[in-house]
């Protein structure tokens, strides 16, 4: 019995360790609101930090984040942060999301999931979903769900530093 219990605590260990390490960065090209054509990994020039965003226009958290973004965007842009955002929603509702960034003078890269592939390729089920990757696109930082912005500016000021 407790070689068991011992394998079962092992398994959920070994578990739980390769889940913290499962999202690394994927490369994908995407579209963007006017049809230009973006690559994920030609925004990682030397010393910069970019954050990966995922979201929908029909969600009320995705788009409080989006516009609490711009601040963050404004202030550390010449520092080296780039943000891309890749909204996933279906064909119907892709005016309502162009609408939106346009009311809200978001001026960060704003691309377009139209079949569900970046989403698949990093095991987005819930947003908002946000990565934050250093300049040698390494996984620095992950939330889901909604997170007080001061908490997402500390993480960027510090990744910031160590990559300078």
């Amino acid at each position: 019995m407790k070689k068991l219990l011992n394998f079962i605590i092992l398994l959920f260990a070994l578990n739980f360790s390769y889940s913290q390490r499962e999202t690394i960065f994927h490369d994908f090209t995407l579209d963007d609101f006017a049809g230009v054509k973006y690559k994920f990994s030609s925004f990682f020039d030397s010393g910069k930090v970019v954050m990966l965003s995922f979201w929908a226009s029909w969600c009320e958290p995705c788009l409080k984040e989006l516009v609490e973004l711009k601040d963050i965007y404004d202030k550390y842009y010449e520092l080296g942060l780039r943000i891309i955002t890749v909204n996933i929603d279906t064909r119907n509702n892709l005016i309502k999301a162009k609408r939106f960034a346009l009311q809200n003078k978001l001026k960060y890269i704003m691309l377009y999931d139209v079949y569900g592939e970046v989403k698949k390729l990093y095991g987005i089920e819930s947003i908002p979903q946000l990565f934050i990757f250093d300049d040698k696109k390494q996984l620095r930082y992950h939330h889901t769900g909604f997170k007080d912005i001061e908490i997402i500016e500390n993480e960027i000021k510090e990744i910031i530093s160590q990559t300078k």
